[in-house]
């Protein structure tokens, strides 16, 4: 899967994004759709139908001004109600008229009832709005007669004219009437449309979002399924299986993920088999001494008048005590340079006499080889140090040395100094150790066997005497010298 997680999940984000602004301009839209066809409607529908309505009342209100059955309420009423009569034809032929009018709402509908096979009301809008323009007119001659003395006849004929214009106004107030009713009909159909619209548009946008969510879904859910229970597997067996073939995996953030899970299980895994063996060998290294100490002191016990035998007992036992607290000095300061909690003091001390002192201890035991301490005249090896770290440090070096040389030239130990730092050279014949084996025996838990001088021995404590180095600044290598074996080289700061 080359498409990344974050990739696909921008997808389905602007899928939503895109669903949400076009139900929310689909909202807007039908919004300002409502708003223009309410404006259409109250003002183009129903407007001539209310102004044809008042001026039917206007009308009868100047019959009866007119008539003298009602006393003028005010001075001019006849006169204003005679020209807001007279002002209607132009009115309505300006804002309503389908036929006449050039506005944009009469130009609309005219394209409505033309759709609806509806035109021949326009023409009998057009014959009604003709007569009411002629009744209206000959209203406003007999009007203008009738205001002369003693023109009873006059007013007769107005009379007639005004009921002429009543029914020519009823007759335009009804074709109004019917075109409300259409352009109701229109405007709601309109609506229904864009309703229908929005929802094919909602839908679609949801059946969008929804197929690119169930895409992403359907790439990462599994693959975080299996994860979880690798995970989960691993916590309760302590087992790392692999969930994924490289198919499977992909190449995204969640490959990434599996990978340094897979990754991170694996060197668990790993360092538990290398505790386990470390465990094992320091079992080893523990009975070999604890054995000695138990299998002389019996001897010891049973043939306690024989001096020689009491004296060699003991000195066996001493040995072996020796050797078994410098063990357990390994394993303890070893798990505290692990966690980090290695005490360390520095002070001025002289490493040529610590790796005297130490050599002492090295060849009480008896390790059966060899030391040689090869110093230039005058070198001391002053630094600041931790004398204890470094007296075990090199005691671990020289055991390692000694267990590790593979014939019967010595181990030359030698000093020297430098401009900014002191280096000890431990030169040991007959073996080299590989470089794939150095980084195994300076890690943590790391062991391995040899055939030694003394038959098949175990390297431990070589990771502590590392972290001593570093913890002072220095360093501790492996370098192979040729024909000769092996060169362990420690180098600190002065």
């Amino acid at each position: 899967m080359k498409i990344s997680v974050g990739y696909r999940l921008s997808l389905l984000v602007i899928a939503e994004m895109v669903t949400a602004s076009i139900l929310v301009g689909g909202g807007l839209r039908t919004l300002n759709r409502f708003a223009n066809e309410e404006r259409y409607m109250y003002e183009f529908q129903f407007g001539p139908v209310v102004e044809i309505s008042e001026t039917i009342g206007h009308l009868r209100e100047l019959e009866s001004l007119v008539s003298g059955l009602v006393p003028e309420p005010k001075p001019g009423r006849t006169q204003e109600l005679l020209a807001v009569i007279s002002a209607f034809p132009a009115k309505y032929q300006h804002e309503w008229a389908v036929a006449r009018s050039e506005s944009p709402d009469s130009k609309r509908f005219y394209a409505d009832l033309k759709a609806m096979n509806q035109l021949e009301i326009v023409e009998q809008e057009g014959k009604a709005q003709s007569a009411v323009e002629a009744s209206l007119a000959q209203f406003m001659v007999k009007q203008a007669s009738s205001a002369l003395p003693e023109s009873i006849p006059a007013r007769v004929e107005l009379r007639k004219a005004t009921l002429i214009l009543h029914q020519d106004l009823f007759r335009l107030l009804e074709i109004n009437n019917r075109y409300a009713e259409l352009g109701h009909q229109q405007v709601q159909a309109g609506l229904a449309r864009d309703r229908w619209l929005a929802l094919a548009f909602g839908i679609f946008g949801v059946l969008a979002a929804g197929f690119l969510g169930w895409n992403v879904r359907s790439a990462i859910f599994p693959r975080i399924q299996a994860l979880v229970r690798k995970v989960k597997r691993f916590q309760t067996l302590g087992v790392n299986e692999k969930v994924f073939t490289n198919e499977q995996l992909g190449r995204d953030e969640i490959a990434i993920l599996a990978n340094a899970i897979d990754s991170g299980f694996s060197a668990i895994v790993e360092r538990d088999r290398e505790r386990e063996r470390f465990l094992a060998v320091a079992a080893h290294e523990l009975k070999t001494p604890v054995t000695s100490i138990q299998g002389f002191a019996q001897i010891a016990g049973a043939r306690s008048t024989d001096p020689v035998v009491l004296t060699k007992a003991l000195e066996t036992i001493q040995r072996q005590s020796v050797r078994l607290g410098r063990l357990i000095d390994d394993l303890l300061w070893a798990s505290q340079a692990r966690s980090g909690n290695l005490t360390f003091s520095t002070a001025p001390l002289s490493l040529v006499e610590v790796i005297r002192r130490q050599i002492h201890e090295v060849e009480k035991l008896q390790l059966g080889h060899p030391i040689e301490f090869v110093l230039s005249t005058g070198e001391e090896g002053r630094l600041l140090g931790d004398a204890a770290l470094l007296s075990h440090s090199f005691w671990t070096l020289m055991a390692y040395a000694s267990s590790l040389a593979g014939n019967e030239e010595p181990i030359r130990i030698g000093v020297r100094s430098l401009d900014s730092q002191v280096q000890t050279r431990i030169q040991v014949p007959g073996r080299f150790v590989p470089n794939e084996l150095q980084s195994q025996i300076l890690a943590p838990f790391g062991s391995f066997q040899f055939e030694g001088n003394q038959g098949i021995r175990t390297a431990i404590g070589l990771y502590l005497c590392r972290e001593i180095a570093r913890i002072h600044g220095g360093t501790l290598t492996f370098e192979e010298e040729r024909g000769t074996g092996t060169v362990i080289l420690l180098s600190l700061p002065r």
